[in-house]
């Protein structure tokens, strides 16, 4: 049984992925004081939740005690399949990128990163099954990974953009050193947030302090990158960074609003269902397609090439998704 509000997500964070690397073709082209770098921060900056969904929408459907997804099925059916795409897809972009040596292979093309998270997510999931079975217990864990691997690191990242606070970081550093514990990275945060966000009912006013805490999340992301960029006169990325309290704070907003209102409003349609069943795809192929097009974000006012950029490529992608769905073998281990 397909859930409407997890297929609306799905496709909402595929088009979020595009968003984010349009925007970014030639963020470092643009002079910074510009209100083209502006717009292209202001594009990335909101478009952040798309991978954080993506893991909640994995987490929902992996970490559910009630599924069957058994220590067996996620290494002779999940993980091989992740680990075809990406040799495959590794070698496709190095074949027409003229760059097959071997490190650029292990490392593949800038989005494929997202494939070998994946793996290593997959396998930590039967531990974070283990979490899920008590909801208070996932609730803790979700707790302390937020401190450890958002609200702390955010603290330092930015301690360190501040020259007059370069000392005092250094000297704090050390003190959180040594009762710091190694917690991970943030991607198990959001698998787990997923599942819990899913299985939870929220108060209507936890719900919209929620979607202010979005909204703030997404502006704080846009003014810090411009902010930090413009002082240093070079683009500023660390903001960008998944493990940004702010785009936690987006993407839960984006996952609760979908959830609350978009699950009982939407109707059942198959084409929903169809187009979720090619995200992946499209999200494998964009960035080549991307590459090819005849026109790029520079082309004419940024305000407006963007969105229509996305638009050209996601339907693109889409159509090639289509014919590869198409194919048996290609289906089953390529997209």
């Amino acid at each position: 049984m397909r859930i409407k509000y997890l297929d609306l997500l799905k496709i909402v964070a595929c088009i979020g992925v595009i968003t984010i690397h349009v925007a970014m073709q030639n963020v470092k082209n643009a002079l910074v004081t510009t209100t083209i770098y502006s717009t292209f921060n202001f594009y990335s900056s909101i478009a952040r939740y798309a991978v954080p969904v993506f893991l909640m929408v994995s987490g929902v459907f992996m970490l559910d005690p009630k599924r069957d997804v058994s220590i067996k099925k996620i290494y002779t059916k999940y993980i091989p399949k992740i680990l075809c795409c990406f040799i495959v897809w590794s070698f496709v972009y190095g074949l027409i990128y003229h760059d097959l040596s071997f490190d650029s292979f292990l490392k593949g093309n800038y989005h494929l990163w997202y494939l070998i998270m994946l793996i290593g997510i997959y396998i930590a999931t039967p531990f974070l099954r283990g979490i899920t079975r008590d909801l208070r217990t996932t609730r803790y864990f979700i707790i302390v990974g937020i401190i450890f691997a958002f609200i702390i690191p955010n603290m330092f990242d930015i301690l360190r953009l501040i020259p007059a606070l370069d000392g005092f970081e250094k000297h704090l550093f050390q003190l959180n050193h040594r009762i710091y514990f190694g917690f991970g990275v943030c991607y198990p945060v959001y698998y787990l947030l997923g599942y819990y966000l899913h299985n939870i009912s929220i108060s209507k006013v936890k719900e919209y302090i929620m979607y202010l805490l979005g909204i703030i999340g997404a502006a704080t992301t846009v003014v810090l990158s411009h902010v930090f960029t413009i002082s240093s006169l070079n683009v500023v990325e660390i903001f960008y960074d998944l493990s940004s309290f702010a785009i936690l704070l987006e993407s839960i907003a984006v996952f609760i609003i979908f959830k609350t209102h978009l699950n009982k409003q939407v109707r059942d349609n198959k084409l929903i269902g169809k187009i979720t069943k090619l995200t992946f795809g499209i999200y494998l192929i964009h960035p080549l397609i991307l590459d090819i097009l005849p026109i790029n974000t520079m082309s004419f006012n940024v305000l407006l090439s963007v969105p229509l950029i996305v638009i050209i490529l996601f339907i693109i992608s889409l159509m090639i998704s289509f014919v590869l769905n198409h194919i048996p073998i290609l289906k089953k281990w390529l997209v």
